[in-house]
Formats: structure tokens, C-alpha cells, sequence
């Protein structure tokens, strides 16, 4: 390895392993409290060195704080409550897409999806319209969550709850989409890992929903080129998908997943 690629790697973890969120999506003039123009896309990245204090565990006070702020600088709003409204409406069935393949210490974290619930709550989303989900029921609990987390939130994975039976296209994509998505939820935020995919280079917000469909294994030639954006593209994906949060707060630079 070279030694100006190492110093980079050396640099990148040092930022990342503070705690760093990063926010993202489209914003339009329905979302707006005040800000960016309609259809531009805009990422916020949110750090707090003291996220684990003296140890290895998160401060789940910290990083409510540091969520809220990072999504009241989305939206460009005067509090975290009225940002949050943006995001979803009371009523809609919200669907919190993990990412869950490398398991526990390397996948989206169970305490950045408890303040999520919690601050869900708060703008009006019922525990029981929350719905966790990801490719496998293994996948969740290898990661920290149970399969019928909490008593009314659910949890659950495509291999229970199934996929369509017709083939959803887009560009060079043909995939079958989860029942989740298209069925059950309203509104979808999407929360990935920063970590390194050895053939696309990277796994973030776009290539995290290879966890929405049946065929992900067939995408990833040519670095996932055009596969990933295409997949992004399923009507039910590109409507509705919300915001992306990207739990950065512990990075994997090599050899994932």
C-alpha cells in the first residue's frame, strides 16, 4: 500500500470514529422550513468527539443531540420537532431500512434506531407503524435487533415477509422487490454503514437498498455500474424514500463487507 493512500485511510478513520452522522436527500419546496432550492439534493455531516466519552459505548443523550441537530440543518428549521415533521407525517407506516450484513459492531446501530423511534413518536408515528427491516431475519439479529423488536415496533426481514411476484424494471435493472417496501410502508428512511465493499469500493446510501430486492448478487459487475442508480430509480424506492442517515459513528475501511 502506498504510503500516501495509508495516511488517508489513517485521517479518515480518525474523523469517522468520533461519531459522525451524515444526512441526505432530496429536498423540494414542500419540504422546506427555509432553505435550498426545489429539487436540489444536500448532505449535512454532524460530529460529536465526545460521543463515547471515556469509552466504547455511545452516549445515546449525545447522539439524540447530535440527530436532531443534524436534521433541523437539513431542513433549515428553528427546532429538532418541527424538522422531524418534515420528515414524516402522523398516520404513514414508516419503514427504517438497516443495513445488517457484517453483524454486530459493523452494521446500523441499535442505539442510533432507538432515538430514531423516539424522535419518530414524538412527530406523531405510532410504535406500531414503525417497521425495521432488512434482507434476513439472521441479518437483524446478528446485528443486535429481534425480530419483533419492542412490543408494538416490528422487525423483520424480506426472507418473512416476501417479495412480489412481478419483476420491478428500470435501465438494465429486473429485480423483486421486497413486500416491506412496496406493502407495508409509507415513507422509508433509509440508514446505511460507512464501510468498504470490495468490488463497488464503497456501501452508502444508494447501494443500501440492494437490500430492497431478491437478486442483489447480480449488480455488482463493472463496480455496480449502472446497477446501483438504476436500482435507485424502482418507482417504489424513488418515492418513497425520505432522508438517508449514515451512521458513521464507527467505519470500516477495508476488507467488507
Amino acid at each position: 500500500m502506498a504510503r500516501g493512500e495509508e495516511r488517508r485511510r489513517r485521517e479518515f478513520l480518525r474523523t469517522c470514529l468520533a461519531g459522525t452522522l451524515l444526512l441526505g436527500g432530496p429536498r423540494t419546496a414542500k419540504d422546506n422550513c427555509g432553505g435550498a432550492p426545489r429539487g436540489k439534493s444536500r448532505v449535512v455531516i454532524a460530529r460529536d468527539p465526545t460521543l463515547r466519552g471515556a469509552g466504547t459505548s455511545i452516549d445515546s443523550g449525545r447522539l439524540l443531540r447530535m440527530l436532531d441537530r443534524a436534521v433541523q440543518s437539513f431542513y433549515g428549521c428553528d427546532s429538532a420537532t418541527e424538522a422531524w415533521r418534515r420528515v414524516v407525517r402522523p398516520g404513514e407506516v414508516v419503514g427504517l431500512k438497516v443495513n445488517c450484513l457484517a453483524g454486530r459492531g459493523a452494521s446500523t446501530g441499535v442505539p442510533l434506531v432507538e432515538v430514531l423511534c423516539e424522535r419518530l413518536q414524538q412527530a406523531g408515528i405510532r410504535e406500531k407503524h414503525i417497521v425495521i427491516w432488512d434482507r434476513l431475519n439472521s441479518d437483524l439479529e446478528s446485528a443486535g435487533f429481534r425480530v419483533g423488536w419492542r412490543q408494538h415496533i416490528r422487525c423483520i426481514g424480506n426472507d418473512s415477509a416476501g417479495y412480489e411476484d412481478d419483476l420491478a424494471v428500470y435501465g438494465s435493472v429486473g429485480s423483486l422487490l421486497s413486500k416491506t417496501l412496496t406493502r407495508a410502508c409509507d415513507a422509508v428512511i433509509n440508514l446505511p454503514v460507512l464501510k468498504d465493499h470490495g468490488i463497488t469500493g464503497v456501501t452508502l446510501a444508494l447501494k443500501n437498498f440492494f437490500g430492497a430486492i431478491h437478486n442483489p448478487n447480480k449488480y455488482h459487475v463493472n463496480s455496480g455500474d449502472p446497477y446501483v442508480a438504476d436500482v435507485n430509480m424502482l418507482t417504489p424506492i424513488r418515492q418513497k424514500l425520505r432522508l438517508s442517515i449514515c451512521d458513521a459513528t464507527t467505519a470500516q475501511y477495508e476488507g467488507g463487507p
